[in-house]
């Protein structure tokens, strides 16, 4: 299989449990379709690189920082 191919691009897109695009096969769209839903797939998200955010609460007798934990 050829890197860049249409083929390439589906066995890309498996390997990241991709299996249906707008309610279809990914087998049925153009290659360039799928390259750009593997560009798509392949950029971090906030809620990926994230793993936890500190906030400070004032309140008018102490400080409590905390720290907020995101599910990813």
């Amino acid at each position: 299989m050829h890197v860049g191919s249409k083929g390439w691009y589906v066995e890309k897109l498996k390997d990241k449990g991709v299996r249906h695009y707008e309610g279809r096969k990914i087998e049925k769209f153009k290659a360039h379709v799928l390259a750009n839903l593997l560009e798509e797939k392949n950029k971090p998200t906030l809620n990926r690189s994230v793993h936890g955010l500190f906030f400070c609460v004032i309140s008018p007798f102490t400080i409590d920082i905390r720290v907020l934990k995101i599910i990813c």
